[in-house]
C-alpha cells in the first residue's frame, strides 16, 4: 500500500507540518466558503493545479502559491509534469487554441498522466450530470461558486480532497468499488495510488479486497422485471372540462391563467374518448403559437386519461432536446421520484443502450487505459437510470479522455459514446439466447413500458415499432401489445417532422464504420493478442460436429476479410486502401470530394 505523499491542506490555516494553506492567497470570501464546505481532513498531495476559465489561466504550485500564466507557458508546464486539472483534453485543446501551439505539443500536454478531476467524479459519483469544468465540479460538490481562474484552481483542490474522502467511506460498504480501485491501479490509473491510500485511511487493506477485477457488472445489474403484463386497460372518456382541471392541478394555484393553454388542453379531449364507430382512427391536428405552453397543454390531459384508464399513452418527439424537456416536465406531473419512475419511461432505439454482452467483450481483454475506461463504465452502468449512453445520464465528455491523439485529429474518430462500440448498432442482438438477457437494459425499458402510463419516445422509434406491429386482424395482436408495442393513444409533438422522420427511419445506408463493425463482430479483435468474441466463439457450441455448418462458417469468416480492417480511416486518408470494401470506400470518398469542390 503506497504511503500518503506530502499534503497541502485545503483550509486557510497552517498545517501541523508547517506548510502554508493553499487558500491563504485566495479572496477572503472564497477562503471562508472553502473552510465551511471542505472537511478538516480533506488533503491534497503536493501536486500543482492548473485551471483554465475562459482566457484566464491560473496555476497553484506545490507551495500553495497562485500565479497567472500565459497559454504557451501553461501548455509547456502540462507537458513537463503531471498536474491536477479538469478534463485534460478540453484543457489542452483550449491552451492550444489560445497559444496557437503545434499539435505534437498539445498531445504531449494532454497525455502526461494528469490527475483529472473528471475521472474521479465519474468514478465516485457515477451517473450524475456534471459539466466538465471547474465550475461544474464545484457546483456538484457544493463548493463556493467559481468566478475566476484562481477560484477554479482552489475549487479543483477542494474537489479532489472531498472526492477521495467520499471514495474511502463508500468502499467500506461497497466491496466491488474496492476491487475496481485495485484493477484501475494495476492498469496505471493516475488516481490509483491516492485511491488506494483513501481505502487504507478507512481501514481497508489489500487483504480485505475480494478477488476479481470487479468488471463483471452483468452479474450485479438489477434483473429485468418479469412480472406478467398488466390487464387490458379501460376506455373511459376524458371530457374537455376534466382536461382543463387536470392542467390547472399541474400548474398550481399561483400559476398564470393562460386561456389559450386551457383551450388547447380541452381540445385534446376529443382524442381521449372511445371511437363512435369502427374504422379510421380519431386524429386531431392541434396548433398553437409560441409561448402558449403546448407541452404541458397535452401532457396534463394525457396523464389524467392514462391514470383513469390504467392505460398507456405515448408521447413522441422529433428532437432529443424536446424529449429531455418532456422528461423534466414529468416532475410536475409526478413530484414523487418513486411514482415518476414507475409511471414514466423513455423508449429509444437499441443503438442508445449499453449492451452487456459487448461490455463483457470489452472487459475480457481490457488493458491499460482501456481497463480504466471499462471500470468507469462499470460504475456508471451500476448506477444508471436506464443504461442510455446517448443522451441519458452517461457523461458525454468521458470518451474523449481515452481517445489519445485521435481526439485532436478530425479524421481520427468521433469522441462520442458510439466510438466505444458498446451499443447494439449492427443489429447483432441475439435476444433471449443472450446470457445477459435477464438483465438487459433494452429489455428492461421494454418491460417497463408495458406498465408505464407515459412512454416518451421519438418519431423514428415509433415508426420502426409501428412497422413491426402485426396487422389488426392477426390473432396475436394482444400478445404483441403486451410486449411493449405502440399503444392506442399517441401524441406526435413536433408533428411537422413526422414525414422527415419516416424517411430517415425506413431509408437504407452503408457506411465504412458499419462494415468495419461487422468484420469485428464476425472475426473478433484481430489486432489484439487476445481475441474478442467473434462469430465462432458465439455460435461454435451450436454447430457441434456438423461439418457442413463448420465449412459454411469458415467461408463466412473468410469472406469477412473483404471488409474494412482496423486502421481503415487512416489508409483512406493516405490513399492506400486494402481489399475490396476499402477500395470501394476510397472511390466513393474521391467522388464525394470531387463534387464538393
Amino acid at each position: 500500500m503506497p504511503a500518503w505523499p506530502p499534503y497541502i491542506p485545503i483550509s486557510a490555516h497552517v498545517n501541523r507540518q508547517g506548510f502554508p494553506g493553499i487558500c491563504a492567497q485566495a479572496p477572503p470570501a472564497y477562503s471562508h466558503a472553502m473552510s465551511q464546505t471542505a472537511p478538516p481532513d480533506s488533503l491534497l498531495p503536493s501536486l500543482p493545479v492548473l485551471a483554465v476559465l475562459g482566457c484566464e489561466i491560473c496555476r497553484l504550485d506545490d507551495d500553495g502559491v497562485l500565479e497567472e500564466m500565459e497559454p504557451a507557458g501553461a501548455l509547456r508546464e502540462l507537458g513537463r509534469r503531471p498536474h491536477l486539472l479538469c478534463h485534460s483534453v478540453f484543457t489542452a485543446g483550449t491552451l492550444r487554441r489560445l497559444a496557437n501551439a503545434p499539435l505534437h505539443e498539445t498531445i504531449k500536454a494532454a497525455e502526461n498522466g494528469h490527475l483529472d478531476i473528471m475521472e474521479l467524479i465519474a468514478f465516485v459519483r457515477p451517473a450524475r450530470l456534471c459539466r466538465p469544468t471547474a465550475e461544474g465540479a464545484a457546483q456538484m460538490l457544493g463548493l463556493a461558486p467559481v468566478t475566476g481562474a484562481e477560484e477554479a484552481a482552489l475549487a479543483l483542490a477542494g474537489a479532489a480532497g472531498l472526492l477521495l474522502s467520499e471514495l474511502g467511506r463508500a468502499a467500506r460498504k461497497d466491496k466491488r468499488l474496492a476491487r475496481l480501485v485495485l484493477t484501475m491501479r494495476r492498469n496505471g490509473w493516475s488516481w490509483g495510488p491516492l485511491a488506494l491510500a483513501a481505502l487504507e485511511k478507512n481501514a481497508i487493506t489489500l487483504s480485505d479486497i475480494p478477488q476479481g477485477s470487479g468488471l463483471d457488472i452483468w452479474r450485479a445489474v438489477r434483473p429485468v422485471d418479469d412480472r406478467p403484463p398488466p390487464p387490458r386497460p379501460a376506455s373511459h372518456a376524458l371530457e374537455p372540462d376534466e382536461a382543463r382541471k387536470a392542467l390547472a392541478r399541474v400548474l398550481g394555484a399561483t400559476a398564470e391563467n393562460r386561456q389559450g393553454q386551457s383551450d388547447y388542453a380541452a381540445a385534446l379531449a376529443a382524442c381521449l374518448r372511445p371511437r363512435d364507430e369502427d374504422g379510421p382512427a380519431q386524429v386531431l391536428l392541434a396548433e398553437a403559437g409560441t409561448g402558449i405552453g403546448k407541452t404541458l397543454g397535452y401532457m396534463a390531459p394525457a396523464a389524467a386519461w392514462a391514470e383513469r384508464n390504467r392505460a398507456t399513452i405515448w408521447l413522441s418527439t422529433y428532437t432529443r432536446n424536446l424529449q429531455r424537456q418532456i422528461d423534466q416536465e414529468m416532475t410536475r406531473l409526478y413530484p414523487d421520484p418513486a411514482e415518476r419512475g414507475e409511471k414514466t419511461v423513455i423508449r429509444k432505439g437499441r443503438e442508445n443502450y449499453l449492451c452487456l454482452l459487448n461490455f463483457e467483450d470489452m472487459a475480457s481483454h481490457a488493458r491499460g487505459r482501456v481497463a480504466v475506461l471499462a471500470a468507469l463504465m462499470a460504475r456508471w452502468a451500476l448506477f444508471s437510470r436506464d443504461g442510455d449512453m446517448i443522451g441519458g445520464d452517461f457523461p458525454a465528455w468521458l470518451p474523449s479522455l481515452f481517445m489519445g491523439a485521435r481526439v485532436f485529429n478530425e479524421s481520427g474518430g468521433n469522441a462520442s459514446a458510439a466510438w466505444m462500440g458498446l451499443t447494439d448498432r449492427r443489429g447483432e442482438c441475439i435476444h433471449s439466447a443472450c446470457l445477459h438477457y435477464g438483465r438487459c437494459f433494452i429489455e428492461r425499458a421494454a418491460r417497463k413500458a408495458d406498465r408505464a402510463q407515459i412512454v416518451i419516445a421519438n418519431h423514428a422509434f415509433v415508426m420502426s415499432r409501428a412497422a413491426m406491429d402485426p396487422p389488426p386482424e392477426k390473432p396475436d395482436k394482444k400478445r404483441a401489445r403486451a410486449q411493449g408495442e405502440i399503444g392506442a393513444r399517441l401524441v406526435f409533438d413536433e408533428g411537422h417532422h413526422v414525414f422527415e422522420a419516416a424517411d430517415s427511419a425506413f431509408s437504407l445506408h452503408l457506411t465504412g464504420l458499419e462494415m468495419a463493425d461487422l468484420r469485428r463482430w464476425m472475426r473478433g479483435h484481430e489486432a489484439r493478442r487476445r481475441r474478442g468474441r467473434g462469430l465462432r466463439a458465439r455460435i461454435g457450441d451450436l454447430l457441434g460436429e456438423d461439418e457442413a455448418a463448420i465449412r459454411a462458417l469458415d467461408r463466412a469468416l473468410e469472406a469477412a476479410r473483404a471488409l474494412p480492417a482496423a486502421g481503415w480511416p487512416q489508409r483512406l486518408e493516405e490513399g492506400a486502401p486494402r481489399r475490396s470494401a476499402e477500395i470501394f470506400l476510397a472511390l466513393a470518398r474521391k467522388q464525394v470530394l470531387l463534387r464538393a469542390r
